[in-house]
């Protein structure tokens, strides 16, 4: 693993960021199983840090999610006083019950959930494979998350990708899991998946005006960041580049997939 992340002299730029304004992520990887699986807060399920809170300042947390071999159930969904709980489903079943609101919502495979302050389930169940993604954030200050009373579901399906959008590439396709609505422009977060083998040449080399956090989920892909060797990322794999950056995707498997979070939400792509 190698990171700068975590230094004091970051500790203001964070503090200013806004949507026009990336924060300074530094370039951290944290490979799939290098890092200890600890036990959550429900009994069954254990999770892996992912390296999130080191790179932001623990503005924002993400860990991995799974069960350990067998189904369970528990009672309240912890962070109710935070901002911001998304989970993702990577595989098996979620089932969640809010008893005070009357919702009953059951996410299954790359079905997604945002949950708001003072929104939490106080019953749910899961399947003997559950695997998820958990990201967390104790503050976020956007004002329409702040006015969002009920959780924002979203169901995976095909008709949910769009063949263009992040930054135009013919080859990848995204779905907009709808972060950058919700924070006011703060968070971008999608699902970019491969359309079919590498473009010949890969993506060229480029760099974003935003920084951007990877977490791979299907396949594979060989990147150069600027100043690190090359790494092939496969599933599991946590990668965190900081702006203007110059990196290239120089190939990707067919069924490569990723979950891409970018802050701020709108963005440039600038070709080297």
């Amino acid at each position: 693993m190698s990171t700068t992340a975590g230094n004091s002299a970051t500790a203001t730029a964070w503090d200013s960021w806004d949507a026009a304004t990336a924060p300074p992520m530094s370039y951290l990887v944290v490979p799939h199983g290098t890092r200890e699986w600890t036990p959550s807060w429900c009994d069954g399920l254990v999770m892996e840090d992912l390296g999130f809170a080191e790179a932001t300042e623990g503005r924002v947390d993400a860990v991995n999610l799974r069960t350990e071999g067998a189904s369970g159930e528990g009672d309240e969904w912890p962070g109710r006083e935070e901002d911001l709980c998304f989970v993702l489903v990577l595989e098996g079943e979620l089932e969640l019950k809010a008893t005070a609101t009357g919702e009953h919502i059951v996410l299954r495979r790359y079905d997604s959930i945002t949950m708001p302050r003072g929104w939490r389930p106080d019953r749910f169940w899961f399947t003997h494979d559950l695997a998820a993604v958990v990201l967390r954030a104790p503050k976020i200050p956007s004002a329409r998350l702040a006015e969002l009373k009920r959780p924002v579901i979203s169901q995976n399906g095909d008709h949910s990708y769009t063949p263009t959008g992040g930054a135009g590439r013919s080859y990848f396709e995204y779905r907009d899991l709808g972060f950058a609505e919700l924070t006011d422009g703060l968070v971008g977060l999608n699902i970019t998946r491969a359309l079919d083998v590498s473009a010949p040449g890969g993506t060229g080399k480029h760099w974003h005006d935003m920084c951007q956090w990877n977490l791979t989920l299907s396949g594979w892909y060989d990147i150069t960041v600027e100043g690190n060797p090359s790494k092939r990322l496969v599933v599991g794999d946590s990668t965190f580049t900081p702006t203007e950056a110059v990196h290239h995707v120089t190939a990707y498997s067919r069924d490569f997939a990723n979950l891409n979070l970018v802050m701020p939400a709108a963005f440039s792509t600038t070709d080297v």
